[in-house]
């Protein structure tokens, strides 16, 4: 009999504790992303200056026009100019950084992961998923543009009617960008999908990442476009004032040196935290963290 009573009072509590895993905290989710960061610091700066520091110096260097693109005070028709010019290249280097980018990011998450890999494995890993994630990133893109076409269209039709094509396209602005945050949300478990649950199909990382998000959704939407503000004022104060320190170097490469190192830093910086993040997102919401779900026994 006790038995029994014992096993119903259980019941619930397992079942309290593996809802949790289901709920999303912001509170807990930046204080798991700052413990996973400080515990394996050293290994992930490591990794992160191959992957997204060089990247970004490589950028600046192999593109000399790149430093003249990036000039706030360019004459736009004289950077029009250059940029279909250097087009070609500038695709091809940009290219070769993202996978390069995108194989960090993946190695940042493994490292980070349950798993807790060595550092050749966490890269092995990184290269392993980069094909998936592109993959994903297409998808993104293509799944923006057609909810675009769809929020835009009644606007244009609006517009079409007033004979007001100009504040048409104003008003869609809005729409739009909440769209392309709203996705960016739901899709952004994608990679800890893939790296943490080895799932390389695309679509079902997508779609398994739709499904950790979806009661949590509108939270996590807030969180992240917080954090994208955040980094958008911290990023324009950086790079601003490490490009008056490029722009008394008087140009060549010691200028596309000063800012292919600043920007490195700073993708070094955020691709730390936001890696940390996803994973401690992702623990919370697919219930993986195995201390919380333990405890429901003790």
């Amino acid at each position: 009999m006790r038995g029994g009573i014992d096993a119903a009072d259980q019941e619930p509590k397992l079942r309290r504790g593996l809802e949790a895993g289901m709920n999303f905290s912001m509170d807990t989710a930046w204080g798991r992303a700052m413990e996973l960061i400080k515990d394996n610091f050293q290994l992930l700066a490591i990794v992160a200056a191959v992957f997204l520091l060089l990247p970004s110096v490589a950028v600046y260097l192999l593109m000399p026009d790149f430093v003249a693109l990036t000039e706030p005070g360019a004459d736009p028709e004289v950077v029009l100019a250059q940029f279909q010019e250097s087009l070609v290249p500038i695709l091809m280097v940009s290219g070769v950084a993202m996978i390069v980018q995108f194989a960090g990011y993946g190695a940042l998450i493994a490292m980070m992961g349950g798993a807790r890999p060595t550092v050749g494995e966490a890269i092995t890993t990184g290269f392993k998923i980069t094909p998936s994630m592109l993959a994903v990133f297409v998808l993104f893109f293509l799944l923006y543009f057609i909810a675009a076409v769809v929020v835009s269209l009644p606007f244009a039709l609006i517009a079409g009617l007033l004979g007001a094509g100009a504040l048409a396209g104003v008003l869609a602005v809005l729409p739009i960008l909440l769209v392309s945050v709203y996705l960016a949300a739901r899709m952004s478990m994608s990679m800890p999908v893939v790296v943490l649950e080895n799932t390389l199909n695309p679509f079902a990382a997508i779609l398994r990442s739709f499904k950790l998000t979806h009661k949590k959704q509108w939270s996590i939407l807030i969180f992240w476009t917080i954090l994208f503000v955040a980094y958008m004022v911290v990023a324009l104060l950086f790079t601003g004032g490490f490009g008056v320190i490029a722009a008394l170097a008087g140009g060549g490469t010691a200028t596309a040196l000063i800012l292919g190192v600043a920007n490195g830093a700073l993708a070094m910086a955020i691709g730390m935290i936001v890696c940390g993040l996803a994973v401690s997102i992702f623990e919370q919401l697919s219930g993986s963290d195995k201390g919380e779900v333990a405890s429901v026994f003790e």
